[in-house]
């Protein structure tokens, strides 16, 4: 039921502090079905550990938006100035769905008390968000189990044993294959243990298999695999710094210098430009694109939601799509619009004469 979270992997009724913990009883008393941390990525693409608080699914024939709730009880905890960090990265998150039209984001604000929320204040901010049935709630949590935040886990030891408890020996596991069994903060916490060839490690230790190259690929199979993500790249290779903040995209990071005594002596050998900082895309070419988009999409309008999350089109235009989001959202305010969405209704008026 409600499967597919855009953007969330669940990770179980975790919570992080009696904060949390009210608006927790809040929602279960109400049969309101959701998820909740400890899970460092939602994800915001390009902007990754971080999350929401709780995600309430969308509930056909009852309430068809994603609820997404920050809980901001912390702020007033300013130890070390870190007090306007932490509202930052929670407006931060707001600020990503503000043009999502299925989304409903809120930023809770502390207790007025300082110390718990009343049931009033509760009512509130949360009061509006209709209540659901004993089933759906069941429904909801078979689905989705609750699983256990990697930060419980004390030793690297802990961890394997429960891929060895989960997997019959010799199982090709990757990383997709480990998310969907244990949640992303497992891996996160994993990758602790474990920051360099992750997967490969572990499926050495644990007698698993392991889709990854190990350290013996040659410089020609590296090649490959790196020629793979120029393809996937519109045939220009993002920069090292770029890479390594995608998931899955870092290990070539690291394993180029098995093979190269530099980051542009790897690009000269692939024929890329040097020293690439960023793709150079200005108006005209989003335009173009957004265009494009829009006919590939099959309807007269397309909205920023559709554009981040493009449904009934290849692989090759949704990614388009989110890559043309990120550059409106990204250069919005340099040309004087308030957010990606008036920034593309804008392009695409030049066009349609509006």
């Amino acid at each position: 039921m409600n499967g597919g979270y855009d953007l969330h992997v669940q990770s179980g009724r975790w919570i992080q502090s009696f904060y949390e913990l009210k608006v927790a009883h809040y929602l279960w008393e109400r049969h309101i079905p959701f998820c909740s941390g400890i899970d460092p990525l939602c994800k915001i693409p390009f902007n990754s550990n971080r999350s929401d608080d709780f995600v309430i699914p969308p509930r056909p024939g009852l309430d068809n938006i994603q609820h997404r709730l920050e809980i901001t009880g912390m702020s007033g905890y300013d130890k070390d100035g870190e007090a306007k960090k932490y509202m930052k990265d929670k407006q931060e998150i707001h600020n990503y769905y503000e043009d999502d039209e299925a989304v409903d984001h809120r930023i809770i604000p502390k207790p007025r008390n300082g110390t718990a929320y009343s049931q009033a204040e509760l009512h509130e901010y949360l009061g509006d968000i209709a209540d659901g049935t004993p089933e759906m709630v069941q429904n909801h949590d078979r689905a989705y189990p609750p699983l256990r935040p990697g930060s419980t886990y004390e030793t690297a030891e802990a961890m394997l044993d429960d891929i060895r408890e989960r997997f019959e020996p010799k199982t090709e596991i990757s990383y997709d294959i480990v998310v969907d069994a244990f949640g992303t903060s497992f891996w996160h916490k994993l990758w602790e243990f474990f920051p360099n060839q992750t997967m490969h490690e572990v499926a050495k230790s644990t007698g698993m298999k392991s889709k990854l190259a190990p350290y013996n690929e040659t410089k020609e199979q590296f090649l490959k695999r790196v020629r793979g993500l120029v393809e996937e790249f519109d045939g220009v290779l993002p920069t090292s710094h770029q890479l390594g903040r995608m998931r899955g995209k870092k290990w070539i990071t690291v394993q180029y210098l098995r093979h190269f005594d530099s980051w542009g002596e790897m690009l000269e050998e692939l024929g890329q430009p040097p020293n690439r900082t960023t793709n150079s895309l200005d108006e005209t070419k989003v335009l173009e694109d957004l265009v494009a988009l829009r006919k590939a999409s099959g309807k007269p309008f397309l909205t920023i939601t559709e554009l981040q999350r493009m449904k009934g089109v290849d692989e090759a235009p949704r990614k388009k799509g989110w890559a043309r989001y990120v550059w409106l959202k990204n250069n919005c305010t340099k040309a004087g619009y308030p957010n990606a969405k008036s920034y593309m209704r804008a392009l695409f008026a030049r066009v349609d004469g509006d």
